[in-house]
């Protein structure tokens, strides 16, 4: 999903070395795993991973097309509630 640069730095954590990057914009992909359980219950994990794209403020540093970031469980965590009421609202 794309970001804007607002969600971007909601959802995710820049690296040190990368704090000095004037931001543009972001995409997240999120992948959803499912598992079923005993007695009708199932685990399910949630995990986002984090790709920045903007302009480094040292302008002798390496010119890159984007950058990882770390999730800070923000995203994933607003999607774990979204399922939860979900599957209470039909049980």
């Amino acid at each position: 999903m794309a970001l804007s640069k607002e969600e971007l730095l909601d959802y995710a954590t820049p690296d040190p070395a990368n704090e000095r990057v004037e931001w543009r914009s972001g995409k997240a992909v999120v992948l959803v795993k499912t598992a079923d359980l005993r007695d009708g219950y199932a685990r399910t994990i949630v995990t986002a991973h984090f790709e920045g794209f903007g302009e480094p403020q040292d302008t002798f540093a390496m010119k890159r097309e984007s950058w990882t970031l770390r999730s800070n469980g923000k995203l994933e965590a607003t999607l774990t509630s979204a399922l939860e009421a979900h599957n209470r609202a039909h049980h």
